[in-house]
């Protein structure tokens, strides 16, 4: 397999305009073969990956999205499953102990079934806008799982308790903080989420726990990250732990029980 990534030479007048081409070419074109995101930063923008193939290969699967975004290969290097896991960790992948790698960072996470018109304006001019004058390190991540030839999409939304097989996109937000997180510091990337999906119905966008936000209440946070297969899960979750030893603040909340309140 390849590991390679291709630079986008955007700013805020084209930025709109490569996320639309990013989700036609996720919707329509992009094949099986190739595993791909964007990512983002204060000064950059990419998408980088994994492919299943040779170059050529590559070249080929990505030239409908680079004609219209102006990008171009910047990388591509021949290796492994062990490699790809090397390459993208960002850090030591041996976890055992002991482990000193810590961070001071607040996360958040979106899944939308595109983005496109004022959803894209709204995030691209809180990217150029806003972002650029937090001083801290942040990025986002915006991974492409859905399209015609997803093998996410093409499951039973029922299979697991996933919920989100609908989606397009999966987007990761990440502030870091060295020392303490400043106060303040929630209210950007709440604000980039909120601006994004200002625009959009409440079945367009969802959130991802692996990227669990226990600043939000409750509620909010089950039907964000569970959606529709939250009656099912609170009903498992009034078998197995009707008490609720497994709590945490945005945990399931087991269905009521007929007789019992």
């Amino acid at each position: 397999m390849l590991l390679g990534s291709a630079q986008l030479p955007w700013n805020q007048s084209t930025a709109q305009a490569g996320l639309e081409a990013l989700e036609s070419y996720a919707k329509n074109a992009m094949p099986a073969e190739l595993n791909m995101r964007l990512a983002g930063s204060s000064h950059s923008a990419s998408v980088e990956g994994v492919y299943y193939g040779d170059k050529e290969g590559l070249e080929v699967a990505l030239e409908p999205l680079l004609n219209k975004t102006g990008g171009s290969i910047s990388g591509a290097k021949v290796g492994g499953w062990m490699d790809g896991i090397e390459h993208y960790a960002n850090a030591e992948v041996d976890v055992t102990y002991p482990y000193e790698m810590h961070e001071t960072f607040y996360s958040k996470s979106l899944t939308l079934k595109g983005l496109n018109g004022t959803s894209a304006s709204n995030f691209v001019d809180y990217w150029y806008g806003t972002a650029r004058n937090v001083t801290r390190i942040w990025w986002f991540q915006i991974d492409i799982h859905g399209g015609k030839n997803s093998a996410v999409s093409k499951a039973d939304p029922t299979l697991t308790s996933y919920a989100h097989r609908d989606k397009l996109f999966l987007i990761q937000l990440y502030d870091r903080s060295f020392g303490t997180y400043p106060q303040l510091g929630f209210e950007f990337l709440d604000g980039w989420v909120s601006n994004t999906t200002a625009d959009m119905d409440l079945s367009d966008w969802g959130m991802y726990i692996n990227y669990a936000d226990a600043r939000m209440d409750r509620a909010t946070a089950q039907k964000a990250y569970w959606g529709v297969n939250l009656p099912r899960l609170q009903e498992i979750k009034a078998q197995v732990d009707p008490t609720e030893l497994f709590y945490y603040p945005i945990s399931i909340e087991p269905a009521l029980v007929e007789g019992f309140a």
